[in-house]
């Protein structure tokens, strides 16, 4: 995955990615660490979504189209879903 958007952006690309990336898995694992069953349920879910499609990527390319459509609205559904709950990070 990461491979791909350096092959196609370059290296802003790839530094972009893993920023995107990098701050939805730090804000799942502040909501993971809190001790509301709400909240770790969220930051799980969305720990586990983002572990899938590295995972998952890494043998072939799937995050295009309806995939990259599904991933990116269950991300959006758990981000909002705790910031509704008021458990995101400040920053």
């Amino acid at each position: 995955l990461v491979l791909n958007y350096g092959l196609q952006m370059g290296i802003p690309g790839i530094l972009a990615l893993l920023f995107l990336f990098g701050a939805m898995t730090r804000a799942f694992w502040v909501m993971a660490r809190l001790p509301d069953e709400r909240h770790w349920e969220i930051g799980l879910a969305g720990l586990g979504l983002i572990v899938a499609v590295f995972s998952k990527n890494m043998t072939d390319d799937l995050f295009w189209r309806t995939d990259a459509l599904v991933f990116w609205a269950f991300a959006g559904i758990l981000l909002g879903y705790g910031a509704r709950l008021g458990t995101l990070p400040a920053r």
